[in-house]
């Protein structure tokens, strides 16, 4: 038995010398063939044994890729390889499936330096790693590791969560919410009398679309998260700023806004979009909605509007799943225009698919309702959840 193992020892040393023979810059660049499954397996196998830092490195970056059978046998590479603390250093790493194919291995390999990754990784901001974490911990951890494990057991069916607190978060400002140079703030508190918020809203130059769950082609318009300052630069958008958070705010459900406002024409439009601003300004997009004034009662009644009134308006603004981190800012922004995404409002109350005329509007958002102040306040219901409550 003993000298059957000395053999087969004997044949993989043998491998791994003839492989170190090879052209390695062939097998780097079999790696990334995008064309051929089974050569990137092969590859992935053979830097596997040649085992140097190049190789290495090289496996990690493969990681990335959107095949989960390469991904996999990259993982059985690095398994062999057997390098915990060169995978614990890469744990930094921005992709997602890099950090996961990492925890599989730290699973398989196992050890005090692994468990204390593993555990970190139970927080990683993306919820695949986090589920092999747990699945790699239960491998090669022990009892102490315990209690690290029960809170991820919390799994929750409801729609909207049943351990959600509707928080009401309300506009503010002096008459100035006009861009992120405004005075416009979103707080908990109510407003008592102020002075409303006015723009301009003209389709010739309606508000650009950057990012999001954009219509059009991401070589025309941006998709996804994207920074919105340059948005939030025009006067014709209302920005509504919340205090530096104190601690972490989880936000998951539907985002829904109250809006009272008046414009001088039959017919408008009014938007919405809830950002998150990090403490060095990036401005990052969660969702958006619209409201067309017309459809206020819903898309079956079509109705009209008096210059000048005050209306109720409930613009959905989307589902968002966020965690506002301690010191970052909750933001609102308000407009009357979001295009190419949503098709331009031109302000005539004619028929949408034949007009062609355009009527620049001016808009007004009330805080406060100017008879009653305790009546009509623009707020927005925000699915707020405590972290760690069950």
């Amino acid at each position: 038995m003993m000298l059957r193992r000395l053999n087969r020892i004997c044949l993989q040393d043998q491998w791994a010398i003839s492989l170190s023979k090879m052209d390695e810059s062939q097998l780097l660049s079999d790696l990334s063939e995008l064309n051929s499954e089974k050569v990137r397996i092969e590859a992935a196998k053979n830097l596997g044994v040649i085992n140097n830092q190049i190789s290495k490195e090289a496996l990690i970056d493969a990681l990335g890729t959107l095949n989960s059978f390469v991904r996999d046998e990259i993982v059985q590479s690095l398994v062999r390889i057997g390098d915990v603390e060169f995978l614990c250093n890469n744990m930094n790493n921005e992709h997602r499936y890099v950090r996961r194919g990492i925890v599989q291995a730290l699973g398989e390999l196992g050890g005090e330096m692994a468990c204390k990754i593993l555990t970190e990784s139970l927080k990683d901001r993306e919820w695949g790693v986090r589920m092999y974490a747990a699945e790699s911990l239960g491998k090669v951890g022990n009892q102490v590791h315990v209690p690290k494990l029960i809170p991820l057991l919390k799994d929750e069916h409801e729609w909207p969560l049943a351990r959600t607190d509707w928080q009401q978060w309300n506009l503010h400002s002096q008459g100035s919410a006009n861009s992120v140079r405004g005075d416009g703030e979103l707080r908990l508190d109510a407003p008592t009398e102020q002075p409303h918020d006015e723009f301009v809203y003209d389709p010739q130059f309606p508000v650009q679309t950057v990012g999001g769950a954009n219509c059009c082609s991401p070589n025309i318009e941006p998709w996804g998260p994207y920074d919105q300052r340059p948005v939030e630069a025009r006067n014709d958008v209302l920005v509504y700023t919340s205090p530096v958070m104190e601690d972490d705010l989880e936000v998951i459900g539907p985002i829904t806004l109250r809006l009272y406002a008046a414009t001088d024409g039959p017919d408008t439009d009014w938007t919405a979009k809830l950002v998150d601003v990090s403490p060095s300004g990036y401005a990052m997009n969660l969702c958006d909605g619209i409201v067309r004034a017309r459809y206020r009662l819903g898309q079956d009644v079509d109705r009209m509007l008096t210059p000048g009134r005050v209306e109720i308006y409930d613009i959905e603004v989307g589902v968002t799943a966020n965690v506002f981190r301690r010191g970052h800012q909750i933001r609102l922004e308000v407009s009357s225009s979001n295009f190419p995404r949503f098709d331009r409002n031109l302000n005539t109350g004619n028929d949408l698919a034949r007009d062609s005329e355009i009527r620049v509007a001016q808009q007004q958002v009330l805080h406060v309702d100017r008879g009653d102040p305790s009546a009509h306040r623009d707020r927005r219901l925000l699915p707020a959840q405590h972290r760690g409550a069950g």
